[in-house]
């Protein structure tokens, strides 16, 4: 997970009009409206007494730079006392969010960041770096503060030409080797936009769909350009949206998962990110779909308003609910929320009773056309049957006596003979497989679940075939208890968390079985590799990081809605709706401190 950094001290953006507060709170939410992968943001500040209110699930720290000429305090990042791990993106708070940040997000190489362009962006040319927006591994560039450390007078005189002279990009320049710098607008040509102080008084326009961040160096703080889109794009992460929620099953309580939405942490955390739940007088309707104690499908019928709604439809695997289908090209609906869905690229599929790793498992199949794609939430890893696991932290060192197991049934009572055609005869060559493996545990009957934990904690290696849906609380089980899974590759399957990516694949029949677990007890030893992985799996528990994801589903849904007013483009203060005449909404925003009513629209 990427780390997001920022840094605010001394007097350039505290003293403003608008204080460090709205900045920090606008690169949160902004964050938060264009990004699909998870996240979280550090703020490195020289006191604790910030001005202006910021997000709560901003983590603060204490920013403490050698010394505090010009950009060099934000040479801290690379320091061991900043306690940071893993992918960090460095963007200054002046930065504007306005496209797809995943790119950026998810950037893996050695050091990026953008190009200076004065004199012209010209990729034939010897580029220096810019500070603005930078991506590196923590600790890769620790050199770089040990350098400072050792010699801060060299960082601090001379003179503007010759030295560093509190410039961290030309520290970057010298210190890092020249083959492993990589610039954003080489990586993702067309992704980013700067402007300078001398477009500061000019009406600046966006100009390119594609671009996802605005750079402003020197003097071109956002709430100093005049009324244009850029600024339109800073100011609109103050939006809110209202949002209802429409329970499956009557009571509020989803039967297949701890609902976040009884979590009073959640709620606080999706409020950092600008959305409001309600009862009444809601912008945006969520109805949950899923089954119940019952096995019965509920809602059947979708709420009588003209929308917007939102399905959060809770059905294993990758399909739509056949129930569902009719739904998928319903106008009213503008969001569309499973565990996990399709990746990109596999919106067209062969599929056997609606299900894709059917027809991996089978053969044959009807090319599937979809409407609305749905897009992922979280997955198994708020199913109650995780929660012994997610409490009982593993003994790493501990020696375990089972090679490799597998715990499941091989036959459905109560599905069709066609299903367990298909599913038992692949869970069974599963099974078959296993028996060539020394050391092995094969249970195909229901345990009681405590005999199945402690089963699972004793085990090095969890082999997981598919099951009804192309991933299985198996594997969110089996990384939390600290084994190593290996399952059937699923390249089609895209869910919010990728706890995937820790798992050995395998093929669909099993017969590389043997070497699969032989490559995954090498991933055994490595106890940072499995602790990475239930880190993974309790991703799902963290109600910030779901909140964050879940309000960004939320806002993208919304803004890409063709159904009436886009609600995104206003603040949001109240919602009726009358009768059977359809959706009246009553939208406002505020300007300088007066409600002022933009209008009326019906449906």
């Amino acid at each position: 997970m990427t780390t997001v950094v920022c840094f605010a001290w001394g007097p350039v953006i505290r003293t403003s009009e608008d204080g460090s507060g709205p900045y920090v709170t606008r690169l949160y939410n902004a964050l938060v409206r264009h990004s699909s992968v998870p996240w979280k943001m550090v703020l490195f500040a020289d006191r604790d007494n910030m001005v202006g209110a910021y997000p709560d699930t901003v983590e603060v720290r204490p920013l403490k730079p050698v010394t505090w000429e010009g950009c060099l305090p934000k040479l801290y990042v690379h320091a061991p006392q900043a306690g940071l791990s893993g992918r960090v993106l460095v963007i200054d708070l002046d930065t504007v969010i306005c496209g797809d940040m995943d790119p950026f997000l998810s950037w893996d190489g050695f050091f990026c960041s953008r190009a200076d362009e004065r004199g012209g962006f010209d990729i034939k040319r010897p580029l220096v770096s810019g500070g603005n927006m930078q991506s590196f591994e923590a600790g890769d560039l620790q050199h770089l503060w040990d350098a400072w450390v050792d010699n801060p007078k060299a960082f601090r005189e001379g003179s503007r030409i010759g030295a560093y002279y509190g410039c961290e990009r030309r520290i970057i320049r010298d210190m890092v080797p020249a083959d492993k710098q990589s610039f954003w607008q080489v990586e993702l040509p067309g992704r980013m936009k700067h402007i300078t102080r001398e477009m500061q008084g000019k009406a600046i326009n966006v100009g390119l769909p594609e671009c996802s961040v605005i750079i402003a160096t020197g003097d071109a703080r956002p709430h100093r350009l005049p009324k244009n889109a850029i600024r339109d794009k800073w100011e609109e992460s103050d939006n809110r949206l209202r949002v209802k929620l429409v329970p499956s099953d009557g009571r509020g309580i989803d039967m297949n998962q701890l609902n976040p939405f009884s979590d009073k942490r959640f709620i606080a955390a999706l409020s950092d990110c600008g959305v409001d739940m309600v009862d009444h007088g809601q912008g945006l309707t969520i109805v949950q779909a899923s089954r119940t104690e019952d096995g019965l499908l509920a809602p059947k019928t979708l709420p009588d308003i003209d929308g917007p709604l939102v399905i959060i439809e809770k059905v294993d695997g990758c399909q739509v609910a056949p129930e569902h289908v009719s739904w998928m090209n319903d106008k009213r609906i503008c969001g569309w929320l499973k565990g996990y869905c399709m990746a990109p690229g596999f919106e067209q599929y062969r599929a056997v009773d609606g299900r894709r790793h059917f027809a991996e498992i089978d053969g044959g199949g009807e090319l599937t056309e979809q409407g609305l794609l749905p897009r992922t939430i979280w997955g198994f890893g708020r199913y109650p049957d995780l929660l012994p696991f997610v409490q009982r932290e593993p003994k790493w060192e501990a020696e375990r006596d089972v090679t490799a197991g597998f715990v499941g049934r091989v036959y459905y009572p109560r599905r069709s003979a066609e299903l367990n055609r298909i599913l038992g005869g692949h869970r069974q060559q599963a099974v078959d497989a296993m028996a060539r493996i020394d050391g092995a545990m094969i249970e195909t009957k229901k345990q009681p679940r405590a005999v199945y934990a402690d089963a699972m904690y004793r085990t090095k290696v969890s082999v997981s075939p598919w099951g009804q849906g192309e991933a299985c609380i198996r594997d969110y089980e089996a990384m939390a208890a600290g084994c190593i899974v290996v399952r059937p590759e699923t390249p089609w399957l895209d869910c919010w968390n990728p706890i995937h990516q820790y798992c050995v694949p395998c093929n669909k029949d099993f017969h590389d079985l043997p070497e699969a677990v032989e490559r995954a007890l090498k991933r055994y030893k490595d106890t940072e590799y499995r602790k990475a992985a239930r880190d993974a799996v309790l991703r799902e528990w963290d109600p910030a990081l779901l909140a964050q994801m879940f309000a960004g589903r939320l806002w993208q849904a919304v803004d890409s809605w063709s159904g009436t007013a886009k609600l995104s483009r206003s603040r949001v203060r109240s919602v009726g709706i009358r009768g059977n005449s359809g959706l009246s909404l009553r939208v406002e925003h505020v300007k300088r401190g007066r409600v002022v009513r933009i209008g009326r629209t019906k449906r």
